[in-house]
């Protein structure tokens, strides 16, 4: 797949969206987000590496699989995977899913985590 300019300022104002809207990361989960500049690079890492193929992340703390869905619906990003599954424990992220989950093509999927004693 040949380069592709992207408008630079309308996917950090688009990730900015995403940004404003997942929730506060929690120490107890070993929440540790991302910085908007470089989700927008994961993001277009990510929606090149899968395009046209089903995409699936296991746990999203940073919202990436809502930011590539985003920058693809808005026609920021050219290419994009087709479909986006979201695993995750923390119900948290999965409400902030529900907005993509609009766009038709990421489904978010609750998990929990079982640790049986040693």
């Amino acid at each position: 797949m040949a380069d592709v300019e992207i408008d630079l300022r309308a996917a950090v104002n688009a990730v900015s969206d995403v940004v404003q809207n997942r929730p506060r990361p929690l120490r107890e989960f070993d929440q540790i987000y991302m910085k908007t500049a470089d989700m927008v690079l994961q993001s277009e890492f990510v929606a090149k590496w899968a395009d046209g193929k089903g995409l699936a992340f296991i746990g999203d703390g940073d919202a990436i699989s809502v930011c590539v869905a985003y920058l693809h619906h808005r026609g920021i990003l050219p290419y994009g995977p087709s479909r986006i599954v979201v695993f995750d424990f923390d119900e948290r992220i999965l409400r902030v899913l529900g907005v993509a989950t609009a766009l038709a093509y990421v489904a978010a999927i609750m998990y929990e985590l079982v640790i049986s004693p040693a």
